[in-house]
């Protein structure tokens, strides 16, 4: 093995060890893995979409970005927000939607971000941070808002339609209405 061999070789063993370990780092701080959603759930989650939105579309935490094109391409003339904490799944989801002209990926904590003209946010995130969002939910969204969560459950609210997936768990995808 040359020199050269063994440098390439030492550069992507270092990076994969500094990209390890800020998703490692990222996820005890935030309590959650990035984690990308099946394609089974994302079926069903797509089915669930309300036909038009009148307003924003928020993916809070979006991670690696795996809903924004489904998104993007769903709702061609609304604005769609993926907004991630986490450095490495930012990167990920920025490079993976750069092209989509209307999707903005925002490295930001999603508790302390406003949602203007929010008609539509998307989560799959832990029951901690459903518990938490449930009541920003009644304050910074307006009424009509739809919210989408798949896995979990929003606390204190009842969806008004629950979509099953056809994966081992069946996993659960929940429809919310802002009253």
């Amino acid at each position: 093995m040359t020199n050269l061999e063994q440098a390439i070789l030492t550069l992507i063993f270092l990076a994969g060890t500094l990209i390890t370990a800020s998703i490692v780092y990222w996820s005890l701080r935030l309590g959650i893995t990035p984690t990308v959603t099946s394609g089974k759930v994302r079926s069903k989650l797509r089915e669930s979409l309300p036909a038009d939105v009148e307003g924003n579309i928020y993916e809070l935490g979006c991670g690696f970005g795996s809903l924004i094109p489904m998104l993007a391409k769903q709702y061609p003339d609304r604005i769609i927000y993926g907004i991630e904490r986490s450095p490495i799944p930012f990167w990920i989801a920025r490079i993976r939607c750069w092209h989509l002209k209307n999707v903005m990926i925002i490295q930001k904590d999603f508790f302390n971000t406003e949602w203007q003209d929010a008609r539509l946010i998307i989560c799959y995130l832990y029951p901690g941070a459903m518990e938490k969002l449930a009541g920003a939910f009644h304050t910074k969204v307006g009424e009509g808002c739809y919210i989408i969560s798949h896995t979990f459950r929003l606390p204190g609210w009842e969806p008004e339609r629950e979509n099953k997936a056809n994966d081992l768990y069946r996993s659960p995808v929940y429809r919310y209405r802002r009253p």
